[in-house]
């Protein structure tokens, strides 16, 4: 059984635990648990819960805790997607991806040549998505997500000490991820606190934007030499700091 579930909780080893309402749902009539079964649960502190099915009812499954692990899918380093909110739902699936590929965190932004208005957004069924993905991902955490805030508010109220901000800009052909990332570790001798990735939306960045960035202390960086859709630009910005943190996890 490939999925983990969520619990408030911290149990011991030998405690029983009922899970009701959509876990138990999920458990008993879509995957079929039987008793003798095991499952994994998660408090979203990074500690896992090996436990046996107990019991089976149409409304709760019992289980017997057997086993306390530290969670190990955890990147060394936070990384934050900060986001701008693109056309037509492409969030959901955004924030979706980036949660399997390791954000801690992820803040939508309004940007200039952002095409989609302010309007009331909805970031608990957004936090639910993320839950579904931390789960089926095998998370240690389940990564939030925030309220939508203009761009210029976000980088106004960010901390850049420590940090290493990384804003995908299509103009930019110099810098890397692995090159701003190595340049970082060697003036710094460290690991940073966290690292931000930036995604402009359809148009892209303003230039303002960026410059503001960068000004701040942020590396304008390169994802290759195509040009990706919003949707695709965090993604695979994601990807190469998850393989660049993995070579780290020592260091």
């Amino acid at each position: 059984m490939s999925s983990k579930y969520f619990i408030k909780t911290s149990p011991q080893i030998g405690e029983s635990l009922i899970l009701e309402d959509e876990t138990a749902f999920h458990l008993a009539r879509v995957l079929r648990v039987r008793v003798g079964d095991d499952v994994v649960l998660c408090d979203g502190k990074n500690t896992d819960y090996l436990c046996k099915v107990s019991e089976v009812s149409s409304k709760s499954v019992s289980l017997v805790v057997e086993e306390v692990m530290k969670c190990e899918t955890e990147l060394p380093v936070s990384v934050v997607l900060v986001q701008a909110l693109p056309k037509a739902g492409k969030i959901d699936l955004i924030i979706q991806k980036a949660v399997e590929l390791g954000a801690t965190e992820i803040h939508p932004v309004y940007t200039r040549f952002c095409d989609v208005k302010p309007k009331n957004e909805k970031p608990s069924r957004w936090q639910k998505i993320s839950e579904s993905a931390a789960g089926q991902s095998g998370r240690g955490i389940i990564p939030e997500v925030f309220e939508p805030v203009s761009f210029e508010k976000f980088v106004k109220n960010v901390t850049f000490s420590d940090c290493l901000h990384l804003p995908a800009y299509e103009k930019n052909d110099t810098a890397t991820i692995l090159t701003a990332f190595s340049t970082y570790v060697s003036r710094h001798t460290t690991l940073p606190l966290r690292i931000y990735v930036y995604v402009g939306p359809e148009g892209g960045f303003a230039e303002q934007e960026i410059n503001l960035l960068v000004k701040s202390g942020a590396i304008a960086v390169s994802l290759g030499k195509r040009i990706l859709r919003t949707e695709t630009a965090g993604l695979a910005a994601l990807a190469q700091i998850g393989l660049v943190l993995e070579d780290y996890r020592t260091f």
